[in-house]
């Protein structure tokens, strides 16, 4: 997938972990209007690709992206509501102090969420109705923030596994 092809929320079957190690390196170094790009990979099954990631973008070269990636650990929807939360007040205070001061460095996020379906699962062990009311509500945030009038400098994309998104629409029809 073309970094340039990703919409503000975009729902990605589980990639080969270089092609996710490759689309988030894209990201990080593309150099539009000298943003600032940061990364946050909220996972529940540890699959960030760090060992492709760091043969694209070397560590000892690159420590300046490396301070722009954030690599967090979430099981449940609460959790995902607590990160994503102090998420959006990060990019909200950033975008206040773009607005204020001119010179400011605008910033560019994109969120990868991998593992959401095991996140919806856990907490549905908990409560269904409140996991079907947390999974509504983050998604929903997560496209006001991206809706914002300056909307292009936050994306999120959303990985499943082939077999779970396989199924998923195969109910919806």
């Amino acid at each position: 997938m073309a970094l340039e092809k990703l919409k503000l929320l975009t729902v990605w079957q589980c990639p080969h972990s270089t092609l996710l190690a490759e689309l988030t390196s894209q990201f990080l170094t593309s150099n539009i209007d000298s943003t600032i790009k940061q990364l946050y990979f909220i996972d529940s099954t540890d699959r960030f690709p760090l060992q492709e990631f760091q043969d694209l973008l070397p560590p000892q070269d690159n420590q300046q992206i490396y301070d722009n990636v954030r690599i967090m650990t979430c099981l449940e929807m609460d959790e995902l509501k607590i990160i994503l939360g102090k998420l959006i007040q990060t990019v909200n205070l950033s975008r206040i102090a773009c607005k204020k001061n001119k010179t400011a460095s605008k910033s560019s996020v994109l969120v990868v969420i991998n593992g959401l379906d095991v996140m919806f699962r856990n907490s549905m062990i908990k409560n269904t109705q409140s996991a079907h009311s947390l999974l509504n509500e983050l998604l929903l945030r997560l496209r006001m923030i991206a809706n914002d009038e300056d909307g292009r400098d936050f994306k999120t994309l959303l990985v499943f596994p082939k077999r779970e998104l396989n199924s998923i629409l195969d109910s919806t029809g």
